[in-house]
């Protein structure tokens, strides 16, 4: 079972890339609350003295915490709401004392890079399907034409779209505001769309164009979209597969163990990619 559930399934012909809308969410974070920011990647104690790099060029989510002191950069910005509160405490016992934790510089990283993307829950906490496995093509790791895109509520981030040729989605929501592909262009002009979204003034922008979302292709425009995505899961890739034949099958940028299964779907009537999909995960076929 477990070789059956490695084999690399490509569905080629009217077939091929057809996916149903999913809804991503971006797990990149800038925020102070995020542990992975800080120099030892753990979220400082509430009497640490706090610093911040002298030069920050993005905003950075300040949520409610606690602290001896604040260190400020020289230049730079901060993202405060209503609900923001700021406490300064001298010493806490649970606390090492005379310690200085440093924020991380913030680094801006690809839209077109499968670490950065996850599936989003639905509202009951529950994972809609397992978001990929080792035989999902790396194109559709990342946000494909038809996918509803979610950056957190109450987070910050910096996004570099320098290599994402064109952005084709079906909606994206931000901060809890669902925007349309026009909003969007709108937003990037903000001093907040600036901040979070780098090098957006070269990108061509097309509206999701599928009607059926059981027949939809991952991305209509995707041989300059591989070439960047490739470049960035390259050093992923394993030099030589512990295989006598790899193969790189449509939409991945590696070469994998495994085997092609080829079908076409104008030969099939009343085919469902949810269900076969899910059968093919409980090794039904």
């Amino acid at each position: 079972m477990n070789q059956f559930r490695l084999i690399l399934l490509i569905l080629a012909g009217d077939f091929v890339g057809f996916r149903e809308c999913r809804r991503l969410i971006w797990n990149q974070r800038t925020n102070i609350g995020d542990a992975n920011n800080w120099d030892d990647n753990k979220i400082p104690c509430s009497s640490d003295v706090l610093r911040f790099p002298e030069q920050s060029y993005e905003l950075i989510k300040l949520s409610n915490f606690s602290m001896k002191e604040i260190i400020l950069p020289k230049s730079g910005g901060f993202i405060l709401d209503t609900q923001t509160a700021l406490q300064f405490s001298e010493r806490n016992t649970k606390c090492k004392a005379n310690i200085t934790r440093s924020f991380k510089t913030v680094t801006q990283t690809p839209w077109l890079s499968t670490n950065n993307w996850n599936i989003a829950r639905d509202p009951t906490g529950n994972e809609i399907m397992d978001f990929y496995n080792k035989a999902t093509p790396h194109e559709e790791r990342v946000p494909c034409d038809n996918d509803e895109i979610i950056f957190p509520i109450n987070n910050s981030y910096v996004v570099d779209l320098q290599s994402a040729p064109s952005l084709s989605f079906k909606s994206i929501s931000i901060d809890g505001q669902s925007l349309s592909l026009t909003d969007f262009k709108e937003f990037l002009s903000s001093t907040f769309g600036q901040s979070s979204f780098k090098n957006a003034d070269n990108l061509q922008y097309f509206e999701s164009s599928c009607n059926d979302e059981s027949k939809c292709v991952c991305h209509q425009r995707r041989d300059s979209l591989m070439e960047q995505l490739c470049e960035n899961e390259k050093v992923n890739c394993l030099a030589t597969p512990h295989c006598t034949s790899p193969i790189k099958p449509f939409g991945h940028c590696c070469n994998e163990c495994g085997a092609i299964f080829q079908m076409k779907l104008d030969k099939i009537n009343n085919f469902d990619l949810k269900n076969f999909k899910s059968n093919i995960a409980k090794g039904k076929y």
